[in-house]
């Protein structure tokens, strides 16, 4: 018996040592096809990585923007600052409450913006936050909150990419990195929106009708998000940036949405699908996400709907 447990401890000791080891070399120069289960992408498709470089750039900002691609692809802070109200939009492809709860415990209190507009789209109540999550712990660094999300999520590639993630920051091998301003058709605008060069929507999908469903734990986390803008006593809002039509219309509870949203932010949350009037074909670029027309008519009508509520002072 007591030599079963050897081997035992003996075999669980070699694994803590050797899978980590294994991960990084595959990681290193494994080909794409052997690392199925390690996403490492560091400067990935949002621009996360040149967001958080910029941190120290946009204290005290007017308005802090966090949520997700809908968010830092619908404010562009140069429309913002022509009408002198300065921005920084920390929003990231598919940020899930889990991901948002990081970034505010890392950087909400350094940023000390006036007011937080706090995109909710309400797709991410259901996410995984597999996304998001491998997002963040490729672009930011890898701490003790980093491992709660990772284990939160419970997913054997943002394990994976958690061990390669530190590996890497244990030996500063991106300490030379330095993200390209341009991807594809994509080009980052410092202080965060990313614009994509113009097209249109011209697919109209057809969406199957849904209900929206809740994932009890990103539920939580975005209670706990609101909590943590509460207990700093900065301002927010909650809001839905506009998606196309034939995609909004698809869902069939908003009501329970809007009702939630209203109750944690004493009223102040705005489902602009519903405030302005925009074409799905000529405003957008995919069912998602607006253009730069659709962007120039939702800055301007937000900035404008914020001054008469008296959110956003003249």
């Amino acid at each position: 018996m007591k030599k079963f447990l050897k081997n035992i401890l003996l075999f669980l000791l070699f694994f803590v040592v050797a899978y980590p080891i294994g991960v990084c070399i595959t990681g290193e120069i494994a080909p794409y096809y052997f690392r199925k289960s390690l996403s490492y992408n560091i400067g990935g498709y949002g621009f996360l990585h040149s967001k958080i470089k910029e941190i120290d750039k946009y204290k005290n900002p007017d308005v802090l923007i966090v949520g997700t691609s809908h968010a830092y692809r619908g404010f562009d802070n140069r429309i913002l600052k022509s009408n002198g109200i300065t921005t920084f939009n920390l929003a990231s492809s598919m940020q899930t409450p889990i991901q948002t709860n990081v970034i505010f415990k890392r950087y909400l209190e350094k940023i000390c913006p006036k007011l937080i507009v706090y995109d909710v789209n309400p797709e991410v109540f259901n996410n995984d936050g597999i996304e998001a999550g491998l997002d963040l712990i490729s672009n930011d660094y890898v701490s003790f909150d980093t491992f709660k999300m990772a284990v939160k999520i419970n997913d054997i590639k943002v394990y994976n990419t958690l061990i390669f993630a530190a590996y890497k920051q244990f030996f500063d091998a991106n300490k030379s990195f330095k993200e390209s301003r341009y991807k594809n058709e994509d080009t980052y605008i410092s202080g965060g929106y990313v614009e994509k060069k113009l097209k249109y929507n011209k697919v109209r999908n057809f969406y199957r009708p849904e209900f929206f469903k809740f994932n009890d734990f990103q539920l939580e986390y975005f209670k706990g998000n609101i909590e943590i803008i509460k207990n700093k006593n900065i301002p927010f809002v909650l809001i839905h940036t506009p998606i196309a039509k034939n995609l909004y219309i698809s869902k069939k509870n908003y009501n329970k949405i809007d009702s939630l949203m209203n109750k944690l932010s004493n009223n102040r949350y705005y489902d602009f699908n519903t405030l302005i009037q925009l074409s799905d074909t000529l405003d957008f670029y995919d069912s998602n996400h607006l253009n730069s027309i659709g962007v120039r008519k939702f800055d301007d009508f937000f900035i404008q709907f914020m001054k008469k509520e008296n959110i956003i002072k003249d």
